[in-house]
C-alpha cells in the first residue's frame, strides 16, 4: 500500500516539475497565432460579391443559431452594398424570399428597416422580372408592418415609404389604376394626436409618391386636399412643412384645363380674383393660411429651422398663386410669372464635384426624398452606374422646349441643395423686398433724370 502511494506521489511530482521546468515557448505560440490569423484573412471574403454572398449565407440559418447583432450587421452590409453598386445579376429569387421572411419576422427596428430597405433595392434591380413577386409577396409584408401600431413610428413611416416607392415604380408606366384606394388607406392612418410626428410625415410623403402615378389625379386631389389643408394647423412644424409640400404638389399636378371657359371665372362666381380653383378648398382661405405661416413666429423652432420653414412656405405659396392665376397681378403675394416659377429650381441634385441637376417640380423633390431614404448617398452612384429606372424617374426633364437656366454651380454639401441662391425659388426670401428695391432704383434714376433736365 505504501509502495503504491509513493509511486503516485512521484508521478504527481514529476508532472508538476515538468510544468515548472518547461515554460511556454513564446516563439512557437506567436507563430501559431500569426498563422491562424493569416488563415482567417485568406478565408475571409475579399470582393463585394463574396462579401454579399457571405452575409446572405449568414442570414440563411436557423434564428436559434445566430444572434440579433449578427442579423442586423449582415442586413446592414447587404443593404449598403446594394445601395452603392448597380448590378442586375444580384437579383436572385431565393435571396428575395429570404429578405421577405426577415421583414415578416423582424425582431428589432434595425432589422425591419434594413431588411425592407435591402428587399426594396433588390426588387428594383429587375423590376421587369420581380413585379409579380413585389405585388404578391413584398408589398403585403410591408403593409402588415406599417399598419401595426406596436411598431416604432419611424419603422412604420419607413415601411410605408418603401411600400409607396415600389407601388410608384410598378404603376409609373400603366396609368396607376387603383392607387386612389391605397392613398385613402394611407390617409386613414394619420394620427394628428400622436406625440411623434415622423409617421404623419411618412404618410404625406407616401401620398405624394402615389399621387404622381395615379390615373385619376384630379379626383384624388379634390378628395384629399381638405384633409391635407387641415394639417397646416397642426402644432408640429415638420408636419406643417410636409403638408405644405404636398399641397404645392397637388396644385402643381392638378389639371385646370376644364376651367378655361371664358364664363368660368366671372367676378360673381365667388372665385375671389383667381382664374382657377380646386373646388373643395376656398382659394382665399388657402392663400391666407400660407401667408400666415410665412409670418408665423414658430416659437418652438430653432432660428435656422424657422428661416428654412418660412422659405419653404414662401415657395409653396408661389406655386399655388402661379397655378391659380390671379386676375389682379398687383394683389399677388409672390409676384412670380408662370415662366419664372417654371424656370426656378426648388433644389439641386449633386452628381459630382461642381455638377448639379436642378429639381424643378415638387413631384421630383418628393421622389428624391423617398430615394434618399432608400439609397442614402448611393442615389448618385445608382444613376452613374446605369440604373435606368432611378435615372429616368428622377432626372426626367419637362419636354416643353424651354432652355432652363442652371442653378447653384458651386459644389453642394448635401444630396439636396437648400442654399439660398438668387436664381432659385428658395432664394427669394421676399419677392416684395426685391420689387421695392427695384422701384427705389427706378425712382432714383427718374429723379436724377428730372434734375438733369431742370439743370
Amino acid at each position: 500500500m505504501s509502495f503504491v502511494l509513493q509511486q503516485s506521489i512521484r508521478a504527481r511530482a514529476s508532472r508538476i516539475g515538468s510544468v515548472k521546468s518547461f515554460p511556454p515557448n513564446e516563439v512557437k505560440i506567436t507563430k501559431a497565432t500569426t498563422e491562424d490569423a493569416q488563415n482567417a484573412v485568406d478565408k475571409a471574403p475579399s470582393t463585394r460579391e463574396e462579401i454579399y454572398l457571405d452575409n446572405i449565407s449568414k442570414l440563411d440559418v436557423d434564428r436559434r443559431n445566430t444572434s440579433v447583432y449578427q442579423v442586423e450587421h449582415s442586413l446592414e452590409v447587404i443593404a449598403n452594398l446594394l445601395a452603392k453598386e448597380f448590378d442586375k445579376t444580384r437579383f436572385i429569387r431565393e435571396h428575395a424570399d429570404l429578405l421577405t421572411r426577415l421583414v415578416a419576422s423582424g425582431k428589432t427596428p434595425v432589422e425591419l428597416i434594413q431588411a425592407s430597405r435591402a428587399l426594396s433595392m433588390l426588387l428594383l434591380l429587375r423590376l421587369d422580372r420581380s413585379s409579380d413577386y413585389t405585388a404578391g409577396n413584398a408589398l403585403p409584408e410591408f403593409y402588415k408592418g406599417f399598419v401595426d401600431t406596436s411598431n416604432d413610428p419611424a419603422v412604420r413611416a419607413t415601411l410605408m415609404t418603401f411600400h409607396a416607392t415600389l407601388l410608384y415604380y410598378l404603376n409609373a408606366d400603366n396609368s396607376g389604376f387603383g392607387l386612389e384606394n391605397e392613398i385613402e388607406k394611407y390617409l386613414e392612418l394619420l394620427d394628428t394626436d400622436s406625440e411623434s410626428p415622423v409617421f404623419n410625415c411618412g404618410v404625406l410623403l407616401s401620398v405624394g409618391l402615389l399621387l404622381s402615378a395615379t390615373a385619376s389625379r384630379n379626383s384624388v386631389i379634390e378628395d384629399t386636399l381638405p384633409t391635407v389643408y387641415e394639417l397646416l394647423s397642426c402644432s408640429d412644424a415638420e408636419v406643417k412643412k410636409a403638408a405644405g409640400m404636398l399641397i404645392a404638389q397637388m396644385y402643381e399636378q392638378y389639371d385646370f384645363s376644364d376651367q378655361d371657359d371664358e364664363d368660368f371665372y366671372r367676378p360673381d362666381n365667388g372665385f375671389s380674383g383667381f382664374k382657377y380653383e380646386i373646388e373643395t378648398v376656398d382659394n382665399f382661405d388657402m392663400i391666407a393660411e400660407l401667408e400666415g405661416l410665412i409670418g408665423d413666429t414658430h416659437k418652438t423652432v430653432a432660428k435656422r429651422a424657422k428661416q428654412d420653414l418660412r422659405l419653404e412656405f414662401r415657395r409653396v405659396l408661389a406655386t399655388v398663386e402661379v397655378r391659380l392665376v390671379a386676375l389682379d397681378k398687383d394683389r399677388e403675394h409672390t409676384k412670380l410669372s408662370d415662366d419664372e416659377a417654371s424656370l426656378a429650381a426648388i433644389a439641386g441634385l449633386k452628381l459630382g464635384r461642381g455638377k448639379a441637376v436642378p429639381i424643378r417640380t415638387w413631384a421630383q423633390l418628393n421622389l428624391s426624398y423617398a430615394l434618399k431614404l432608400l439609397y442614402g448617398d448611393g442615389v448618385v452612384l445608382q444613376i452613374a452606374g446605369g440604373h435606368e429606372i432611378i435615372r429616368d424617374s428622377l432626372l426626367a426633364e419637362r419636354d416643353d422646349g424651354r432652355e432652363y437656366r442652371s442653378v447653384n454651380k458651386a459644389a453642394m454639401s448635401d444630396f439636396l441643395d437648400t442654399s439660398t441662391d438668387d436664381r432659385t425659388m428658395r432664394g427669394r426670401e421676399d419677392p416684395r423686398k426685391t420689387l421695392s428695391i427695384k422701384r427705389a432704383r427706378e425712382e432714383k434714376e427718374r429723379a436724377l433724370k428730372f434734375h438733369e433736365e431742370d439743370y
